[in-house]
């Protein structure tokens, strides 16, 4: 069975340095249907500004490649390494027992990079980091294995291809792979696929009927066939694909690194719950007014005073997955939100002050989701 994941359907999430497009849940951007396809966990497709980079944060347990499209991106990581890695080369992280890092956008010009992040089969191991200058000829009318340059801590493959003429691409029913489309456009069994489009190939019998994501395509014939001319196709790198042995799916677990003594200190970050400043800003308003032309009621500051509740076991799994261990950290965190008076307010304290000591609680949506729940209900 192949779905078909639209380009328009993924997630964006836009700041004034960074336009980031989300095919599967990532801080920013939360939807159960699109968790993660298998052992693939994240595809991101950052537009980079110039001078625009991510702060130093930790993984553990993950491995990463990045794909330069356009323009050059800076690495610097806590083994000692700071390169400028340019358009058409791939880096891979292995993130193993944990590694920092910081990535950006040190030229004057825009540039797009393309993340995927996997899930190994070995936990805690070394971590190290390489890349790797693909040329064009590399891929040219062919898939390219990425993986035989940049192995990587999982059964899975990542190909990279460049088409200007008609391919055709053996499926192996044992296996399932999604496919991304780059730049361009491309027709796979008559189906028309642009920038930014996916396409999934599991065998029937393993899909979960229950859980239809996105629109099915008919019986699978993989020919890829151009939509472009030739001198304008030349220009583009089209498709990059995964391919992986089925598995049940897993929860992401031991991703995050720690840190230790937390301050809150606001970064210029990707916001774990989006919202529009200028209607925050004028909802803001409209409240500050009403209070001072209206005492608020009993029942008000009955409702303002109200203390966040939290389970224990909802505890021990939000201090254990969203604050690395730590009640001190939970507590302090807990401490701040209960002095809020509206959820807004709540929400940018999370995402502005929280999230950048926490790696952003990638991988973690299950618990999220609830401490998010949890919180909303101060509120209510």
């Amino acid at each position: 069975m192949i779905i078909h994941r639209p380009a328009n359907t993924r997630g964006n999430v836009w700041q004034d340095w960074i336009n980031s497009f989300r095919t599967f849940s990532f801080p920013g951007y939360f939807n159960p249907k699109y968790r993660n396809f298998s052992h693939l966990q994240t595809i991101n497709d950052d537009r980079v500004q110039p001078e625009g980079h991510v702060p130093e944060h930790e993984h553990k347990n993950m491995e990463i490649f990045g794909y330069v499209v356009e323009g050059t991106c800076r690495h610097t990581d806590s083994h000692g390494k700071s390169l400028d890695i340019p358009a058409g080369a791939v880096q891979r992280m292995s993130a193993g027992s944990g590694i920092k890092h910081t990535e950006g956008n040190a030229s004057d010009k825009p540039n797009r990079y393309l993340q995927l992040w996997i899930r190994p089969n070995e936990l805690n191991t070394d971590s190290y980091h390489d890349w790797y200058q693909f040329t064009r000829e590399d891929k040219l009318n062919k898939f390219c294995d990425v993986t035989e340059k940049l192995p990587i801590k999982q059964d899975a493959r990542l190909l990279a291809g460049i088409f200007t003429e008609d391919f055709t691409f053996e499926i192996n029913n044992n296996r399932k792979y999604y496919l991304y489309i780059i730049t361009g456009s491309v027709t796979i069994n008559g189906l028309d696929l642009i920038e930014g489009d996916g396409l999934s190939y599991i065998e029937e019998q393993s899909i979960d009927e229950e859980e239809p994501i996105a629109n099915e395509v008919s019986a699978f014939k993989p020919i890829f066939e151009l939509e472009t001319e030739e001198e304008e196709q030349e220009q583009h790198d089209i498709p990059a694909e995964v391919a992986f042995e089925s598995q049940p799916e897993e929860k992401l677990e031991d991703h995050i690194g720690k840190y230790t003594e937390p301050v809150f200190v606001k970064t210029n970050e990707v916001s774990l719950f989006t919202s529009d400043s200028s209607e925050t800003e004028e909802a803001n308003q409209t409240v500050a007014e009403e209070v001072k032309e209206e005492p608020r009621s009993d029942a008000f500051n009955e409702t303002t005073t109200k203390s966040i509740a939290i389970g224990l076991n909802d505890r021990i799994g939000f201090v254990q997955h969203l604050f690395n261990d730590s009640n001190e950290d939970f507590n302090r965190v807990i401490s701040q939100l209960n002095t809020f008076d509206t959820f807004e307010e709540a929400k940018n304290f999370i995402n502005e002050m929280v999230l950048p000591d926490y790696n952003y609680w990638v991988g973690e949506e299950d618990y999220i989701e609830r401490f998010m729940e949890n919180v909303e209900k101060k509120f209510q």
